[in-house]
């Protein structure tokens, strides 16, 4: 089936940061099969994602399901850091890929900074 959607909405702030050597900090909707992957939404006054972070709606190799989509709203968004961040929507399999939509007031992509709707 379907992936459900993966809202987070924070008064102040949402931050996904980090990594360790086998995981990274991350708000993730992905398919492995047929359905298709959920949407990921973000909101915030600030939104930081920063040193490892990932944001990813994905289909995985040999997914015929499409990937989701990733919407940010937010007044402040920040991206990278060491070793790099991403917010992505992605298909490694058959299915479409999803779309990156980022509205704010202010967007600041730095070193390690990738945004990316890919097939």
């Amino acid at each position: 089936g379907r992936g459900g959607l993966v809202e987070v909405a924070a008064t102040e702030s949402i931050v996904v940061s980090g990594a360790s050597a086998t995981r990274a900090s991350s708000i993730v909707s992905r398919t492995a099969d047929a359905g298709d992957a959920g949407d990921v939404t973000l909101a915030a006054p600030t939104v930081a994602v920063r040193d490892g972070g990932i944001v990813s709606a994905a289909s995985d190799p040999g997914a015929s399901g499409a990937a989701g989509s990733v919407r940010i709203r937010a007044g402040v968004f920040a991206l990278g850091g060491d070793p790099g961040a991403r917010v992505e929507s992605s298909t490694a399999g058959s299915g479409a890929g999803g779309s990156v939509v980022i509205a704010a007031d202010a967007v600041e992509i730095g070193a390690g900074g990738l945004v990316a709707a890919s097939s």
